[in-house]
């Protein structure tokens, strides 16, 4: 078997193209302006990291974690992916 291993980092952006309707009634009114904008969306950024490790030169097995700029976003998200290349 061989193996390798990088760290790679990553930007990525999105917009939400849809509108949405959401039930405010659980969520506290002096909370809603950290949690929830009311205004027109605007481009959300977002950056991370991640290692890769590959065993055969075709099996991949990412673990990549991504931050937004934004904390309306939420704090980050984990992303675990696996493949194969041909």
């Amino acid at each position: 078997m061989n193996f390798e291993t990088s760290v790679s980092g990553f930007y990525d952006n999105a917009y939400i193209t849809q509108p949405y309707d959401i039930n405010f009634e659980n969520v506290p009114e002096e909370e809603r302006p950290f949690y929830f904008n009311p205004g027109k969306q605007k481009l959300q950024h977002n950056f991370g990291t991640g290692p890769y490790l590959v065993f055969n030169h075709n099996n991949v097995v990412t673990v990549n974690y991504e931050i937004p700029l934004n904390n309306q976003f939420g704090a980050g998200g984990l992303y675990i992916g696996s493949s194969l290349l041909f």
